[in-house]
Parts: structure tokens; C-alpha cells; sequence
């Protein structure tokens, strides 16, 4: 099979040996292959690549060569009849009754019509390989559904065949052994229960023999056994039609109604209207056949429509046919039509001359009114024998089948709807539970297993068959899009939805993983802006870094959708991402961008939890690289200034802003019970005014449902929230750091900690609240030089309310030794963001600088660090 037509990124023509549908079970290739020879049988095999290799060998001269008749209208028509055809029709007419045999006739070919039409509608949708219904299946349902119900599919082939083989030693019992028909009273077989299930061996071994030398030994010589079936039954018809009145002897297996002083005979009566007014309406008994089991409608039912599902025989064939498309609907609906009207007359014939006493004891009863009845015993032989290994080849056709990926159409076959489906559907699931509901629940139950197993753990679950699992998501997920309304948007089911602008998921995995653990069932987009022109290229190059990507959300196992865009400058692709990504109402309402410091990137692809060998050496890109890597002395694609004007930006189209620092020191293996690690940190303070302080306005409230919401992640629960209360000292009582000075000892305040513990027992958050009492030692730092002075008095008397203007450069690595002194057991830290300085006021590029450098030493040295400003309420108190 060719790498490339399976939709393998590998483009150089790669020879995978896949075994055949037709290879053989065992080792034993030159035995088989000189049984082949000695029967004369060619081998149907495939085109060099299809993934079909007879007996082990590669590039031979394969074709197909079954046509309609030998492929599919034979060995269904085969598998219709059965058992059912020479053995079962006195048990259903004798109990049932003509009426409802025709009924039950009628419903159960309903049923296969209303299924076999859905086979036909997949079988023209495109190009069919070997493997019959699990192909079929599995190219359009998904592998998921294609595996549970192909494995099924063949558990019900071995049972069937195994029902089939039991019929076909049964007739070989009743003609053959005690009191056989032909054989009389000595037998030339013993019977017994052991002895029977030795007659099954031996035709079992007889199927396996064939399934090994190959199955167009089968295929080749069906129509001629479907030849013998069809004269000895048209010999059962004509001698339903000459034969005159009769007394048949009861079975002595009968011990119902035969004892041992007067051996008992049933009428048979030929062509009489009196007989058939008595076999109108059913007449439930006893089955002598069982030990005496009573029987009802379920049970004669169960027996009538197991006989006739054998209509995917000529599926099954599907590797060997000329045009699967054409073959398997004009074979199979044939086949349906020409055993219903065999059935439909036998029913006729059967209650027209033969008396129900004789029906109900006597299921041989075709043989002793034959013109010749060996033609009977030939029949039941031929029939089930060839019905038993028509299961047995197509079970293991099913569970060999590997096939190539085809482009499907539309389906040309046009007598099918969703309604003939559905109709189809459940009237195979009704008729499953009035047989035996037990049954019945317990193959749903394991189709059910099967399904979600292989889901979870199948190689094949991403295969790209064309799944229609993609198109009901799709138009599920269309559907509620439109019904989820932005302009409904509330505070109580606000949740973050994030969008993380990543330049290099090398040096990123940590922030990638923590930012997925953040979002906690919300939004999530990885956003990526390639610096360069768009126009004068021949491709846009972000489709061939697309794949990379969402194989590093898959390597990652991030739940994050994937945004890519080409412009000239990183914050112009930032603006793009930010208005465009989502859809409807799911839009990202929080930006999340790295730090932009000097530290050297870190390749966690190489020597971490989030190793891996899978994006390097990339034939797809033009530098054979995957997420290359900036070097220490290389060149940022942005600098400060733009940097502090994408934070600008952010807040400015009323998004939330987070910037993350130090990410590079999360290692989430140590957030354990044991480990050093126990806080996460919470500071809600503006440390750049830190004498106008609201501790509960939106950014801290935002901090604090950020903290929550990490918190509750399972890979964070060891951990215990810590909230710190910045208190001004020299009391015991805390009092509010928006105070003046003056007004401090003027009458007692409600403490801001008192105000925090409230507020986080009224959010249910559970956290601690820390004091810090070295507070006040910092406040003074606020005496010392501005980081930012006016330059002429013009600038002095319209200065802005610029954070930058009112703390120094002491206080800020104050403020840092400070976080530093609590932070050795913690493993994140959620700091207030002050707002980047308004533009336009000073110069804007030393603003921008001077901010940028603030944060840098306020962060400098501390744990995994998020820089949290908030624009929109996130929490509610009222339902």
C-alpha cells in the first residue's frame, strides 16, 4: 500500500505487507498453494498497492473476475435457504399455520428489505474494497462503529455457521442414522449427542480446509451447488404436485407421540382444500426436537428469520467482485426476491397437502413424498453445508479485512432514505427482543463496549476514512453555535476563554499546559502570528505549518483550537487573532501572552515531561524545521515598545490581560502531596499605587477567580490558596491603605481583612488570608525618586494620573524582595497588572520602556508569575 494514498505525510512510496482476506490461518503456504493447483483454482486477487496479499506475495498480477451471479446472487441465495428451506418449514407451518407463516414471511423480508437497501446505499457510495461489511461500515461510520459492529458482524457469521452445521448433521442423523430414511432401522451412523458434535468437527474441518486453500474456491464452485439446491427443491415441488395420499411413519427420535407397541403415521394428503382450511391458523405444540418445549410466535419467528439473514454473503465477497457497486445490489436484491418466492410457495404447498400432525412431528416430512428421496437428503446436505461455509469465509474475510482509503460520492443507488433505514433499524431491534430479549440486551450492551473501547484505545480511531461522526458533530456543534447568543452574555456563567499567543511552543510547553488547566471548560485558542508578506508568496505558508500544530495540541493533550495568521508585524496579527478567533458567542474574552524578558528559550522537546522526537527533521518545511528555535544572540520579531503596545492593544479592545512569567520553571510532576510546592499565591495589590487601593475591584476579583479556578484543577488540589493582606503596622488594628495619614487615628475603619474574608466566604472561595505586616516599610519607599519625572514644567502642571510617576525604583525591588520572602513553597503567583501609561503624554517609548522594566524587576526571580488586569465583572453574589 502506498504511504501517500493513505494520507501519510510521508510522500515517498513505502510497500506495506498486509496479509489477505483469502491468507491462509496457518504456516502452511506450499501445502496450500499445491491444493490450489490440484483444484484448478485461480486466485482473484487485487491491484499492486490495494493492501491485498495472496498467501504472502507482493506485486502479482491480481484481478477481479466474480460477476453478479457467482459473486452475490449465489451465495446469498445459499445462505437464505440454510436449514431453513428442507428441514424447518413443517415446524413453522405446523405451528404457526399458513396465515401467520406468510406474516412472519412478509416481516422478516420487510426487515431484510429496509436493511439491504441501506447495504446497497453504501456499497454505491464509492469504491469498495475486500472485508464486505466491516468496510463498508467502518468507511462510513467511523472505525469506531466500524469495529464494534465488524466484530459483531463476525461473531454472528461463526454462530450461523455453526447453526448451519448442526442443521447439516442432523440431516445427516436423520437420513443416515437409526430409523434413517435411507438407511432403515440398523443405520449406518450412530447417533448421540457426542456423536453429532463429531459430525460437526468433521464439517468444520471440511469449511476449514477450504478457507485456507482460498476463497475463490468457494466463489468458483456455488453455482454449482446452488445448481443441486435448486433441483432438489424443484424436485420437492413437483412432487408436491404428483404425489397422492400417503401415510408417513412418525420418528422414533419422536417420543411425544411414538411409543413401542404401535408405531404411529401422520397423513400426508396431497393437493386437498380440506388440509389447507386446517392449516389456515396456528396451532402451537410441543417441538419434540427440544425435549418437549413449548412453542409460540417468538419461537417459531426466532427459527424463520435466522434461517433468512444471510444477506451479506454477497458483501462478503466484495474483494473478488468486477463492480462491488453494481454487483452487490442487483445480487442481493435478486436473491432476496427469488427465496421469498421459494419460501412463499413451500408455505403453499406444505399446508395444501400435508396434515398438521404430521407437521408438528415429523419435520422430515419432504423426503418419504419425493419422487426420489435422496434428491431431499442431497438438498439439506448441500444447502447447509454451503450456507455454514459461506458464514465461516465471510466471518474471516471480515476479520482480515485491511483496506485502502477511497474518495466516496454520493450514493447512486436510489431507493433508499433515512426513513427505509430507520424503518429497518427498528424493526430488526424489535424483532431481536421478541425472539429473546436477553440476547437481545447483551449484543447492544457489547456493541456498546466494543464502540467506546475502541474510541479510547483503536490504532485506527484516526483514520482518514471519511467518518460520518465528523458530520453529526459538526452539525450538532452548527446548531447550538447559532443558539448561543452574545448578546446574552452574564456574569454568572462567565467562564475564561483564552487566547495564548505563543511564538515558539518549544519554549512554551509549560505555559501551553498551565494556560489549558486555566481555562478550566472554556475556550481555548493557540494563537500563532507569522512575521512576514503575505502577497508575492506562492502558498500561504501557514498551511503547511497547520498540521504541526494540531499534532502539538495532540502531543500535548490540550483541549485548544488552533489560529495561524501572516501580517507584517507581530501586533498587528495579534489585533487579527484577537477580533477573529472563535465563533458566534464563543469568543476569547482573556489574552494570555509570555513575558518579554531576556531569558535564553528553553527546548522542552528535548529533556522533559513534554519530550519528543516527532517535530524534528519535517520534510514539509523549507528549513526542515519544525517550531525552530530562537537563539540566545538572535533577533526578537517585536521589541519592548511594541510589546507594551500589544498590552495597550488588549485592554483597549476590552479584553482581560495576562502576562506569564518565569513558565519555564513550572514542572507540574512536583505539584504532589509530598513536594516543597504547597501555595499558590494570590497579591491584590496595585503595587504601583499602593495608596489608592481598592482590593476589590474587577482585576483582583478577576485574580482571585483565576487562583479558584486553578485551584480546582486535579493536578493543583494539593495546593492551598493563600490571599495576602498588605496591612500599614503599628497597631494591631488593620486598618485601610487607602487612608491618608492624617486621617488614620480620626475614628476606626472596618479592616480590609475582615472585607477579604467576607468577600471569600461569599464566593465559597477557599483560601487563607496572609498579613504582611512589613508592609509599611515599603509604603515609604514611595518617598524616593519617580521612576518617571516631568521634563519641563508644560509636562509638570498636565501630568497624567501615570502610575509610573508616583513609585521609585527602591521600592519596586523592595516590593520584590518582599513576594521573594513568601514565595520558597509556592508554585504560582498571581501579581495585579497595573495598566500600561496612556500614550501621548510623555515620550511614549520611554513610557513604554520604563513600564516594561518595571515589571521586569517587580517579577525578576520569582516562581511561575501571571500578571492578572481585569476589564469585566466575573463574579456574582445575587441568583
Amino acid at each position: 500500500m502506498i504511504a501517500s494514498e493513505v494520507g501519510s505525510t510521508n510522500t515517498e512510496p513505502v510497500h506495506i505487507r498486509i496479509t489477505s482476506e483469502k491468507a491462509p490461518l496457518i504456516n502452511g503456504r506450499n501445502m496450500l498453494q499445491r491444493l490450489s493447483n490440484i483444484f484448478k483454482i485461480g486466485r482473484t486477487s487485487h491491484s499492486d498497492g490495494d493492501g491485498y496479499v495472496e498467501f504472502g506475495t507482493l506485486g502479482m498480477d491480481n484481478t477481479r473476475t466474480l460477476g453478479t451471479f457467482a459473486g452475490v446472487f449465489s451465495p446469498v441465495t445459499l445462505s437464505m435457504f440454510s436449514a431453513l428451506v428442507f428441514i424447518r418449514m413443517g415446524y413453522i407451518v405446523g405451528n404457526a399455520g399458513l396465515f401467520v407463516t406468510l406474516i412472519q414471511f412478509i416481516i422478516a423480508y420487510g426487515i431484510l428489505l429496509f436493511t439491504v437497501a441501506s447495504v446497497c446505499a453504501i456499497s454505491t457510495n464509492g469504491a469498495v474494497e475486500g472485508g464486505g461489511a466491516y468496510f463498508m461500515i467502518s468507511r462510513t461510520l467511523g472505525p469506531e462503529f466500524g469495529g464494534s459492529i465488524g466484530t459483531l458482524f463476525f461473531l454472528a457469521n461463526i454462530v450461523s455457521s455453526a447453526l448451519c452445521i448442526s442443521g447439516c448433521a442432523e440431516g445427516l442423523v436423520e437420513n443416515f442414522g437409526p430409523s434413517g430414511y435411507l438407511s432403515g432401522k440398523i443405520g449406518l451412523i450412530p447417533d448421540g449427542r457426542w456423536w453429532r458434535f463429531l459430525y460437526c468437527s468433521i464439517l468444520n474441518t471440511a469449511n476449514l480446509v477450504v478457507c485456507l486453500i482460498g476463497a475463490a474456491m468457494f466463489a468458483k464452485t456455488s453455482v454449482a451447488i446452488l445448481a443441486v439446491v435448486c433441483i432438489c427443491l424443484a424436485s420437492v415441488f413437483i412432487s408436491f404436485l404428483t404425489q397422492g395420499a400417503i401415510e408417513i411413519s412418525i420418528p422414533d427420535a419422536n417420543t411425544l407421540v411414538q411409543n413401542v407397541t404401535e408405531h404411529v403415521n401422520g397423513s400426508y394428503t396431497g393437493l386437498l382444500s380440506s388440509t389447507l382450511s386446517n392449516n389456515l391458523y396456528s396451532n402451537y405444540s410441543a417441538d419434540y426436537s427440544s425435549g418437549g418445549t413449548m412453542t409460540d410466535f417468538a419461537s417459531v419467528f426466532g427459527v424463520l428469520f435466522s434461517g433468512v439473514t444471510g444477506i451479506m454473503a454477497g458483501a462478503n465477497m466484495s474483494g473478488e467482485l468486477k463492480n462491488p457497486g453494481r454487483n452487490i445490489p442487483r445480487g442481493t436484491l435478486s436473491a432476496v426476491l427469488f427465496t421469498f418466492i421459494c419460501y412463499i410457495l413451500l408455505s403453499i404447498l406444505t399446508a395444501a397437502t400435508t396434515s398438521r400432525f404430521l407437521l408438528q412431528n415429523n419435520f422430515m416430512y419432504m423426503m418419504p413424498i419425493n419422487m426420489w428421496p435422496p434428491f431431499v437428503a442431497v438438498g439439506i446436505l448441500t444447502a447447509t453445508f454451503s450456507a455454514g461455509l459461506s458464514n465461516l469465509i465471510g466471518s474471516s474475510r471480515v476479520l482480515e479485512a485491511l483496506a485502502k482509503d477511497n474518495v466516496f460520492g454520493m450514493p447512486t443507488f436510489n431507493y433508499f432514505t433515512w426513513h427505509t433505514a430507520t424503518i429497518g433499524l427498528l424493526g430488526t431491534l424489535i424483532m431481536m427482543f421478541i425472539i429473546n430479549s436477553i440476547y437481545a440486551s447483551s449484543s447492544i450492551i457489547l456493541c456498546l463496549i466494543l464502540i467506546i473501547v475502541l474510541h479510547l484505545f483503536s490504532p485506527s480511531k484516526n483514520a482518514p476514512w471519511g467518518s460520518i461522526s465528523q458530520a453529526l458533530i459538526f452539525h450538532q456543534v452548527r446548531k447550538y453555535l447559532l443558539m448561543l447568543d452574545s448578546r446574552k452574555d452574564h456574569v454568572k456563567f462567565w467562564r475564561p476563554q483564552m487566547l495564548l499567543m505563543v511564538a515558539c511552543p518549544r519554549s512554551a510547553c509549560p505555559l501551553i499546559d498551565f494556560v489549558n488547566d486555566l481555562k478550566k471548560g472554556g475556550l481555548y485558542v493557540i494563537g500563532h502570528v507569522k512575521v512576514g508578506k503575505f502577497n508575492g508568496q506562492n502558498n500561504d505558508p501557514t498551511i503547511e505549518e497547520y498540521p504541526h500544530w494540531l499534532s502539538l495540541v495532540d502531543h500535548m493533550r490540550v483541549k485548544a483550537f488552533i489560529e495561524l495568521t501572516v501580517t507584517k508585524t507581530v501586533r498587528e496579527g495579534m489585533q487579527h487573532l484577537i477580533r477573529l478567533s472563535g465563533m458566534g458567542a464563543m469568543k476569547p474574552n482573556t489574552i494570555v501572552l509570555g513575558f518579554y524578558d531576556e531569558e535564553t528559550p528553553k527546548n522542552f522537546f528535548l529533556d522533559s515531561q513534554y519530550a519528543t522526537t516527532m517535530f524534528e527533521n519535517s520534510t514539509t518545511l523549507p528549513n526542515n524545521t519544525v517550531f525552530p528555535l530562537r537563539q540566545a544572540t538572535g533577533e526578537k520579531n517585536l521589541d519592548p515598545v511594541q510589546y507594551v503596545g500589544m498590552c495597550s492593544d488588549v485592554l483597549r479592545m476590552k479584553k482581560n490581560l495576562c502576562l506569564c512569567r518565569n513558565f519555564h520553571l513550572l514542572n507540574k510532576a512536583q505539584l504532589t502531596k509530598n513536594s516543597n510546592l504547597k501555595y499558590i499565591d494570590v497579591w491584590p495589590v496595585n503595587f504601583f499605587q499602593p495608596t489608592d487601593q481598592d482590593p476589590f475591584d474587577t482585576t483582583s476579583l478577576f485574580m482571585l477567580q483565576l487562583a479558584c479556578i486553578i485551584n480546582m484543577v486535579p493536578s493543583w488540589k494539593n495546593l492551598h490558596l493563600r490571599v495576602f493582606h498588605c496591612e500599614t503596622g503599628g497597631g494591631n488594628e488593620s486598618l485601610s491603605i487607602s487612608d491618608s495619614p492624617n486621617s488614620m487615628n480620626e475614628y476606626p475603619r472596618i479592616s480590609n481583612e475582615h472585607r477579604i474574608r467576607k468577600s471569600l466566604n461569599l464566593l465559597r472561595i477557599s483560601a487563607s488570608i496572609k498579613k504582611i505586616p512589613e508592609w509599611g516599610e515599603q509604603i515609604r519607599g514611595l518617598k524616593g525618586r519617580p521612576l518617571l519625572e516631568p521634563k519641563n514644567q508644560y509636562e509638570s502642571s498636565t501630568e497624567s494620573n501615570n502610575a509610573l510617576s508616583n513609585v521609585s525604583r527602591a521600592y519596586i525591588l523592595g516590593v520584590n524582595q518582599l513576594i521573594r520572602q513568601y514565595s520558597s513553597q509556592t508554585a504560582t503567583t498571581f501579581i495585579y497588572l497595573p495598566g500600561p501609561p496612556a500614550s501621548n503624554t510623555w515620550d511614549e517609548d520611554d513610557m513604554y520602556r520604563q513600564y516594561l522594566q518595571s515589571l521586569t524587576e517587580l517579577t525578576v526571580d520569582l516562581p511561575p508569575t501571571i500578571l492578572v488586569h481585569g476589564v469585566s465583572a466575573v463574579t456574582s453574589t445575587t441568583l
